[in-house]
């Protein structure tokens, strides 16, 4: 299962790809996947409703369109050049210790992006 959004642009709903493939619309149960999705203990209440009512929750029409899958994350981090493939495609040869990168919005942005690229 992984976390999906779907919808017309600025009104996305949240749902789920399930492991067959379908899209599940679970807007009847959550606002979003946005940050106090996730402060709130989300995952698990998410985990339990589709235990409890996967079979029952409303397909998402194959049509609808695609959107980023987190609404305003918080922060986004990158590890590049780890994996060989991916250095061999850069046409650099393979790092012993992964890059890392990262994104972050709020007050402490450029102080935690500065850390994470330094260390």
């Amino acid at each position: 299962m992984k976390l999906v959004r779907f919808g017309d642009r600025n009104c996305e709903k949240p749902g789920v790809l399930h492991l067959n493939g379908h899209r599940l619309d679970l807007s009847g149960h959550f606002q979003d996947w946005n940050p106090d999705f996730f402060a709130r203990n989300g995952i698990q209440r998410l985990a339990e409703i589709l235990q409890s009512r996967e079979t029952t929750l409303p397909c998402v029409a194959a049509t609808e369109r695609w959107a980023a899958p987190v609404a305003r994350p918080g922060k986004i981090i990158c590890i590049g050049l780890n994996y060989s493939d991916h250095a061999s495609e850069s046409g650099m040869p393979i790092p012993h210790i992964g890059a890392l990168c990262g994104e972050s919005s709020g007050p402490h942005a450029a102080w935690l992006t500065a850390r994470m690229v330094n260390q």
